[in-house]
């Protein structure tokens, strides 16, 4: 199985005889967003956080039996969310 490097300007390809192997060598960016994409964003994790709080802390009083470790993550899962958003919004007043 002979590998041969070919180097081009931002792609690394390693051949071998069954297969072809490429990555992409680009340099990070960072996400930058403007003060109204953050609040859309901050609006939107907030629905996420009420829709998992809905679904696995409420959603199981339709259910015949209730899981004390499944409504636990689903407040986790909506403090993660809602924290997120708050801290999304606390960046756009700066």
């Amino acid at each position: 199985m002979a590998r041969r490097l070919l180097d081009r300007s931002e792609t690394w390809c390693f051949w071998r005889e069954d297969r072809r192997s490429c990555a992409f060598r680009r340099s990070t960016t960072m996400l930058r967003l403007n003060q109204e994409q953050r609040v859309l964003l901050a609006e939107k994790l907030c629905d996420a956080g009420n829709l998992a709080a809905g679904a696995l802390v409420f959603g199981q009083f339709l259910a015949d039996r209730f899981s004390v470790m499944l409504a636990a993550a689903g407040l986790a899962v909506w403090m993660i969310l809602i924290g997120s958003a708050s801290f999304l919004l606390k960046g756009s007043r700066q």
